[in-house]
């Protein structure tokens, strides 16, 4: 039923909350919408082995953190149906932060190794590829390759709003 029916006082530092503040109230309240469906699963076929679960939970300040659950099924004897499930949670938040990061930094080096080995691509469209990847990747307005020689600033590529910084400025 996602009821919890007891709480350590560890689910504080985790979650925000004290032990009677979550006793009687249901999980799913609490859970976030696009882990419902996996986490009800992981409910309606419970088995004695089971992977850790990973989701997230709303935390009491209203931000969501990842949890892993690993549980043990308590049977009746002499019907072996489900009595309790008995949890055991971490905060897995930052290892999901830096999948995620890890994700996206390969999918950009997928994109500029497509720009950079585009043998439909002249030398010029390849540098604004490459420009525009970055500006994205990075959440940049502008974008720049420059060769400086000196005190002197040379444009050789760039992508710039209204086309304020072009190909040939100098700057000195």
């Amino acid at each position: 039923e996602g009821l919890f029916l007891y709480i350590s006082p560890a689910c504080q530092p985790l979650l925000g909350y004290s032990p009677e503040e979550l006793v009687g109230k249901n999980i799913y309240t609490l859970l976030h919408p696009q882990d419902f469906k996996a986490l009800k699963i992981a409910d309606l076929h419970p088995k004695d082995s089971v992977s850790p679960l990973h989701y997230r939970l709303r935390h009491k300040n209203g931000e969501y953190i990842w949890l892993e659950t690993t549980r043990r099924i308590d049977r009746d004897a002499e019907t072996h149906r489900v009595r309790e499930i008995v949890t055991t949670s971490r905060d897995i938040t930052r290892r999901k932060l830096a999948e995620q990061e890890l994700r996206q930094s390969e999918a950009c080096i997928r994109s500029m190794y497509k720009v950079t080995s585009s043998a439909q691509l002249s030398f010029e469209e390849r540098l604004q590829g490459l420009l525009a990847l970055a500006r994205l990747r990075l959440d940049l307005s502008i974008g720049i390759f420059s060769r400086i020689d000196g005190d002197r600033f040379e444009v050789i590529e760039a992508q710039s709003p209204n086309q304020a910084i072009t190909k040939g400025d100098l700057f000195s």
